[in-house]
């Protein structure tokens, strides 16, 4: 609930009236929902990407880049 009522003011709806309170409140509920699922894709994608990279044999392993990074610091 908070996500939906953040938005406006003190957490009351500039509208005054049962259709554009209703159409405030699903706007709101649903720009919500958009927000939460637009991380998932991204990371979905990045995921997809990743496995890729592996198929290619373009990743290194976890070890090799400490190594790297190690070495440039010495």
């Amino acid at each position: 609930m908070r996500e939906v009522k953040h938005p406006f003011p003190a957490g009351k709806l500039p509208v005054r009236g049962g259709f554009r309170v209703t159409s405030t409140i699903f706007g709101s509920a649903t720009m919500t929902k958009v927000r939460l699922i637009k991380p998932y894709l991204l990371a979905q994608k990045e995921q997809e990407e990743w496995k890729k990279r592996e198929q290619n044999g373009q990743t290194c392993s976890l070890y090799s880049q400490m190594a790297i990074f190690f070495t440039f610091l010495f």
